[in-house]
């Protein structure tokens, strides 16, 4: 198989092997080469089926072209909120794995898009082990770390941003010089809640850890929901939040409530099987509204209504924010938020 080289690319333009290279390695702005020579150039090269040596170019960069990434252990504290199901165990795992699978498939979209690759590496727990020392001898240009959020991670307070370019997944708890890309999670929250008022519920409860809980993204959704409520004129109850199915049921046969915002999908599902057994009917007596769109929502109690979670959107995003601080964009440029969507389905309705 005959190879093609930058020569026969730039033969075939009709331009010089310095213009071919600026043009492939998307330099053409920088050197200010016309839009025309660029389409030509990119043209020929894909006429020709040129394939560029990345090997060869990271070598006359000094620059090793792999992305780290850290997957760190997934968190489910206050997620399984001791689901009363047999499968509770397989149903944590089951999330860990899809949750993961969407992050590596935003990562692996945005860096086939960028032209570089990534490695993952599994994250040590041997206390002897220096974990950051692996990263800083130049066999990664930069990281990506995925958070749980309830802690940080250790590699943002051991390694120097000066030193290696970092991003933050999953949180916006970074120190200086870190970028981070993570989801809103107050939006989504206030808008589940607008969606309730939207239909005419103002008795409206939050089931699910809140702002004291020491988990960043439940602080987040109930302050959302409480903010929704105060947008709409209404003064959030503290009667209505609580982690307890038992006094959801409770509040619903006193008549203060007709609806409920779910921290997550999961806590939804555990509190929709309690109201099932107490006779309660989803949405005919009580509206429910989960948080995250996990797989097999659509199949719960008739298709949950929920905030679908952008997890490769904010995968996609944390690649995009590595690869502008590796090219030397200011980090408050590579901190980014993800919009959430509303996924209606069946477990709401409108009031009366």
């Amino acid at each position: 198989m005959t190879i093609v080289t930058i020569k026969d690319v730039a033969k075939a333009a009709g331009v010089s092997q310095a213009t071919v290279s600026k043009v492939l390695t998307g330099n053409s702005p920088e050197y200010r080469v016309s839009r025309d020579t660029v389409e030509r150039v990119r043209k020929a090269a894909d006429e020709l089926g040129y394939v560029p040596n990345v090997s060869a170019q990271n070598l006359r960069s000094k620059r090793s072209g792999l992305i780290g990434v850290v997957l760190n252990e997934f968190d489910s504290s206050g997620r399984s909120m001791h689901l009363k199901l047999n499968s509770q165990l397989d149903s944590i795992q089951t999330i860990h794995l899809t949750f993961d699978g969407s992050l590596l498939s935003g990562l692996t979209e945005a860096a086939r898009i960028h032209n570089t690759a990534f490695v993952v590496y599994p994250e040590s727990t041997h206390p002897s082990e220096d974990i950051g020392s692996r990263f800083l001898d130049g066999r990664v240009e930069g990281l990506i770390l995925r958070t749980n959020p309830t802690t940080q991670h250790p590699l943002l307070t051991r390694l120097d941003p000066r030193r290696i370019k970092m991003m933050a997944l999953w949180t916006q708890d970074v120190p200086p010089g870190v970028g981070y890309a993570d989801i809103d999670h107050k939006s989504g929250a206030a808008q589940a809640t607008e969606h309730l008022l939207s239909l005419g519920h103002q008795k409206i409860a939050f089931f699910g850890p809140g702002e004291h809980s020491g988990n960043a993204h439940f602080s987040l959704r109930h302050q959302g929901y409480r903010a929704a409520l105060q947008k709409a004129g209404l003064t959030p109850d503290p009667e209505l939040h609580t982690e307890d199915p038992q006094k959801v049921i409770g509040l619903f046969r006193a008549g203060k409530l007709t609806a409920v915002v779910g921290a997550t999908d999961l806590q939804t599902i555990m509190l929709h099987g309690d109201l099932v057994q107490a006779g309660i009917r989803v949405p005919e007596d009580l509206s429910l509204v989960g948080f995250d769109n996990i797989l097999g929502a659509e199949f719960i109690a008739g298709g949950l209504t929920t905030v679908h979670h952008p997890t490769q959107e904010m995968a996609a995003a944390a690649m995009n924010g590595l690869m502008a601080l590796i090219r030397g964009e200011t980090v408050s440029k590579c901190r980014t938020i993800v919009p959430t969507h509303m996924v209606i389905r069946n477990t709401t309705r409108k009031l009366g």
